[in-house]
């Protein structure tokens, strides 16, 4: 499954927020705890960062990494806002990477740093 996420880098690992046990992600991270992220830029030097390792589903802190994760990508209030529409807590990811590989095409864009 390949989707994109919002995530944060946290404590040596990547946090994504999730929604319950119904959610595709969840399930197949269930059935097959391996999982890759890749993180990368849409402008050139078209650098990016390819991490893999064995993720970990959990509902302890839910709430914190979808404020944490909300604000980055939005704001504060789009943050509470989001968590004030929520019931359940759903799943945090947690993938620690094992393995990584970087790159950038800097060569190839004429030198632009």
């Amino acid at each position: 499954m390949l989707s994109p996420v919002w995530h944060e880098w946290r404590d040596g690992g990547f946090n994504i927020y999730t929604g319950g046990a119904s959610e595709g992600k969840v399930r197949h991270l269930q059935r097959d705890p391996r999982a890759s992220l890749v993180v990368a830029e849409q402008v050139m030097p078209l650098r990016g960062l390819e991490v893999s390792g064995r993720a970990t589903l959990s509902k302890d802190g839910f709430f914190d990494v979808l404020r944490r994760v909300v604000t980055r990508y939005e704001n504060a209030q789009a943050a509470e806002s989001m968590v004030a529409g929520i019931d359940e807590p759903g799943y945090v990811i947690r993938l620690v990477p094992e393995r990584s590989r970087a790159w950038d095409f800097a060569d190839e864009a004429g030198g632009v740093p």
